[in-house]
């Protein structure tokens, strides 16, 4: 029987894009169901979000780390078999496409994890460059994304996972281990950049929070290799071991 495909859904001051997003991933026939971390916004998030009665909405009482916001997901997610898809709330141009193209290679057995990369426009510039570069040194940085449960469950929690450094970590984990990750090329979809959403300084503090904690988080597995969190399941066997990147409808040919 397949697994049931659990949408993790995480948002701050997100209300002028939730709504679309929620409505892309509810139409994904591949969804079991969806949930929002509203990670206590002050404008109408929770609102946008609780007006879809198909959606369970989790509010946190004060902002946490994004690494520990999907941690606050998984404590929720009462399916231990589950697929989890985690997407960001301030994509533009988001579409039930994208986010099937992302599930199914996790779902279907091919890979334990697979990545979507937004092409910002950019064609094959952004495609050959994350083809070819971006998965060999673990730099995965999307946070659409499609793992086993297992997975999520061995990294989230642990000391490195509660920043921004969660996806990098959860790369090496996968890296470690052996366990196959797809890329997902989501063609003609963006994200609302900081500066559209906050003032100039708070933009420029929030980029230089994330850069650093990825660089952090890079740095720290690369030496350190013992702080990739332990594998404590058995993987199952994957139809393809390599990185290869899937297309979906909108992607610019070059």
């Amino acid at each position: 029987m397949a697994r049931p495909v659990i949408a993790l859904v995480t948002a701050y001051n997100e209300a002028p894009t939730i709504g679309p997003v929620l409505d892309a991933v509810l139409a994904c026939p591949l969804v079991t169901r969806v949930q929002v971390i509203d990670d206590a916004s002050e404008d109408e998030t929770a609102a946008a979000a609780r007006s879809r009665p198909e959606v369970r909405v989790i509010s946190l009482p004060q902002r946490v780390p994004v690494g520990d916001a999907l941690l606050s997901h998984l404590k929720h997610v009462e399916e231990q078999d589950a697929i989890i898809f985690f997407c960001d709330a301030d994509l533009i141009g988001l579409k039930p496409a994208h986010v099937e193209a992302i599930i199914r290679p996790v779902l279907e057995g091919e890979v334990g994890m697979a990545v979507g990369l937004k092409d910002k426009g950019l064609g094959k510039v952004v495609e050959v460059f994350t083809r070819d570069f971006l998965p060999r040194v673990g730099f995965l940085i999307g946070g659409e994304r499609a793992l086993l449960r297992e997975i999520a469950d061995a990294v989230l929690g642990t000391p490195d996972a509660a920043g921004y450094g969660i996806h990098t970590l959860m790369n090496r984990f996968c890296g470690r281990y052996g366990i196959p990750v797809k890329v997902v090329f989501m063609g003609g979809c963006d994200h609302r950049q900081k500066f559209q959403k906050w003032g100039p300084w708070e933009a420029a503090l929030g980029m230089f929070h994330l850069i650093s904690q990825v660089a952090r988080t890079w740095l720290k597995t690369m030496l350190v290799p013992s702080r990739i969190p332990q594998l404590n399941f058995d993987p199952p066997e994957f139809g393809r071991r390599t990185v290869a990147p899937s297309r979906t409808p909108g992607e610019v040919e070059g």
